[in-house]
């Protein structure tokens, strides 16, 4: 029996360039129109943001839209950088520059522990927890419209949080 199936510049196997290139394509599109959605989806709820300072955005453990901006010395990632910057970096051995990118991968359903709600200065804020390499949490904190306000590494006490 022959071969068959596609040839050419543009086939490939699972292990071949053309493939890998055409996924990271096709992924890279699909990152980008699911951001658009979340974004106009913000803008549709009237939810206050600033779209150029959005260091990220995407969905929790529960569907709800979440986002980090760069923000200022008391919210966001200028906040986070600046006063857990160094925990990060002592706790996990994370630079300030993949600080974002951690909190982001680290937010998912399998990395979920648990949360609460408090008011800080009259404001909800959803406290949430997520286990980093199962030996570290990653405590996050958002307000009621699922902005990030701050986040910080520690490593659990035994027999809890």
């Amino acid at each position: 029996m022959g071969r068959v199936g596609r040839t050419g510049t543009n086939s490939g196997n699972m292990s071949s360039p053309q493939l890998s290139i055409n996924q990271d394509n096709y992924n890279k599109l699909v990152e980008a129109i699911s951001i658009e959605d979340l974004i106009e989806g913000l803008e549709e709820n009237g939810i206050k943001f600033t779209k150029e300072n959005i260091i990220f955005i995407k969905k929790d453990e529960e569907g709800k839209t979440i986002w980090l901006e760069t923000g200022n010395d008391n919210v966001g990632l200028k906040h986070i950088i600046k006063k857990h910057g160094s925990q990060f970096k002592k706790t996990l051995g994370i630079n300030e520059d993949k600080i974002a990118l951690t909190i982001s991968n680290v937010i998912t359903k399998e990395n979920y522990i648990g949360g609460s709600v408090d008011y800080v200065n009259g404001i909800k804020r959803i406290n949430k927890y997520y286990k980093y390499n199962n030996t570290y949490y990653i405590f996050t904190g958002f307000g009621d419209n699922g902005f990030i306000i701050t986040s910080h590494p520690f490593k659990p006490k035994k027999g809890g949080k």
